[in-house]
């Protein structure tokens, strides 16, 4: 991703908020710098979700996933939020609310077309490895066209895949949520994205994709844009509000690392050990359940965010960390990144099988991340280094 600074505005077929054209002035000059803390924590996203998808239940996975209810796909949904978030208000500036909206849609149908070649290589692999049972099968939707209509329809969502349908979903809402910001109704898109949140929770099989064989995703795109949708409004506001300097306080880490440790103890107290009987499964799903992303994990999510940036912020601006410069690079490119994943996480039972050793599926995944750290130079080239107290990314 390169890093632009919006300039002057141009002609808009829509005039932004006075919010706006503030929020891109504020950015300044056009500058190739970008913050290094923030493509690092979407690094170590990529990096927990590439052990989670391929050396689950590893010591590498239970390594990268040190804490309960912190994973990598909350932090890739938050991350993507807040970036899209930062470079809005400087597309607006540039080229219009219409313009940015445009870009939008653009994305989101980029992502939707990922998301169905990869589905459909899915099947195909699903015939060369008719043992592997989460691979998607034709008979399963009538024969080969049937599948090839539900896969368009979204209606094909196989594990470790399904994040790129909601991904495109999360896109569509960041337009609303993008014209409401422009338009100086951030309350209105609070109300909007809390409402939608607590219909999700009552009637979650309203807001599920299907996978395809009688079984739903993981995701609740209805409970999942509270995150996304937040971390959008919070990217927007980054620089008017001064946000890195007030996340970056030794203050912010305190309590943000108090917070995560409060609610993580809170949940393994109740929502697993079941201190007090009877309540332990309630519990646990209306707070900590992944599918429906209750509110304990929501919190820890921004808790982690909040922690993970002030420390690396301090680490990154004191010392000269150049082992994390491939995770760097990597966040860099943070969906492009993933989209590797998916293929690799479809390719490999139909080599490996579904019963892969741990230790080989511990070499597979570190081979892996280096394959996205490959693409990532071949394609996009050596990125500058970034500096720990830089400017907005791009998405």
């Amino acid at each position: 991703m390169t890093v632009t600074r919006p300039g002057e505005p141009g002609p808009r077929t829509t005039e932004p908020a006075a919010d706006v054209a503030s929020a891109a002035t504020a950015v300044g000059a056009p500058t190739r710098r970008r913050d290094a803390a923030i493509d690092t924590i979407r690094g170590i996203c990529i990096v927990t979700m590439t052990f989670s998808h391929l050396a689950m239940g590893t010591l590498a996975d239970k390594v990268t996933h040190p804490a309960p209810w912190v994973d990598g796909a909350s932090g890739f949904v938050l991350m993507s939020g807040l970036v899209l978030g930062m470079v809005q208000p400087g597309r607006i500036g540039r080229g219009g609310i219409l313009a940015a909206e445009i870009k939008l849609l653009r994305r989101a149908g980029l992502l939707y077309v990922a998301h169905v070649l990869t589905v459909l290589l899915a099947v195909v692999a699903g015939h060369f490895a008719p043992a592997v049972g989460w691979l998607p099968r034709t008979e399963d939707h009538g024969g080969t066209w049937g599948t090839v209509r539900d896969t368009l329809l979204l209606q094909v969502n196989p594990p470790d895949i399904d994040i790129l349908s909601l991904y495109v979903l999360l896109l569509l809402s960041a337009m609303i949520g993008t014209a409401l910001l422009a338009g100086g109704l951030a309350w209105l898109l609070g109300v909007l994205s809390v409402g939608v949140y607590v219909v999700a929770s009552a009637l979650p099989s309203a807001f599920i994709l299907p996978i395809g064989n009688g079984e739903s995703s993981k995701f609740n795109a209805g409970a999942w844009q509270l995150l996304f949708l937040s971390a959008l409004a919070v990217g927007w506001y980054w620089k008017r509000l001064e946000l890195r300097r007030r996340l970056t306080s030794p203050r912010a880490l305190v309590l943000s690392a108090g917070l995560w440790a409060g609610v993580t103890l809170v949940g393994v107290l109740f929502a697993r050990m079941g201190v007090i009987p009877g309540i332990q499964p309630a519990l646990h799903d209306a707070f900590y359940d992944k599918t429906d992303q209750g509110l304990g994990r929501f919190v820890l999510a921004w808790a982690a965010f909040v922690t993970l940036y002030a420390g690396l912020s301090w680490l990154l601006g004191t010392f000269r960390l150049r082992w994390l410069a491939p995770v760097e690079t990597i966040g860099k490119r943070s969906l492009a990144s993933f989209i590797v994943l998916t293929v690799i996480t479809v390719l490999v039972p139909v080599v490996a099988g579904d019963d892969v050793p741990g230790a080989v599926a511990t070499v597979i995944a570190v081979a892996s991340l280096f394959v996205m750290y490959g693409y990532v130079l071949l394609r996009y080239g050596r990125p500058g280094r970034p500096t720990a107290a830089a400017a907005t990314p791009t998405a």
